[in-house]
């Protein structure tokens, strides 16, 4: 079936951002305004269809993402220690190649690949481990981590230079699986 394998927090996630929140709440208002709890129901209408607006905006966006970036603040590649391996974590960094397309589209968390590259290029790691599976709602005809070691090829990392983790379909998964290849 179409969601067997997806894992539960995933499903769960769809209803902690603001769309499926505010669709959650919206059908509990529709649902008390056909009762006697009239107001309540109109009120709570109001009030999730106001938060899913604000929360649509950029100005919450760029505020809310400046606020969770600012506490965990860049460090230039060149202040890095030296270490064995950089992990690169999938997560939306590379689509699938759905036609027209004939190569990976390039996602919002793109950059996070970019990065690891330039780590590899500094010398500050000898290795890029590619830690991404695909849900099985998606149409993926290749591992999410197939796509980024392949542009991660086209940017001049050699193919032996790159592990791939291919299974994990959550960040938990990801570093689970990630430490059984260390410690492999």
């Amino acid at each position: 079936m179409f969601m067997d394998n997806v894992p539960l927090t995933t499903i769960l996630a769809y209803f902690i951002y603001p769309l499926g929140t505010a669709i959650l709440v919206c059908c509990i208002a529709l649902f008390l305004t056909f009762t006697r709890f009239l107001a309540i129901g109109q009120a709570l209408l109001g009030i999730s269809l106001g938060g899913l607006w604000i929360a649509s905006t950029p100005l919450a966006a760029n505020w809310l993402s400046s606020f969770l970036e600012s506490q965990f603040p860049p460090i230039p590649v060149h202040e890095l220690p030296q270490k064995d391996a950089v992990i690169v974590l999938g997560g939306g960094a590379l689509g699938q190649p759905l036609p027209p397309r004939v190569a990976a589209d390039l996602g919002g968390a793109a950059d996070r690949v970019i990065h690891a590259m330039r780590i590899y290029r500094a010398g500050k790691a000898s290795v890029i481990v590619v830690s991404a599976g695909n849900l099985p709602s998606c149409c993926a005809k290749e591992s999410e981590a197939q796509l980024i070691a392949d542009f991660l090829t086209e940017l001049g990392v050699p193919s032996s230079a790159i592990v791939l983790e291919k299974e994990s379909r959550t960040t938990r998964e990801n570093a689970v699986n990630t430490a059984i290849l260390f410690e492999e």
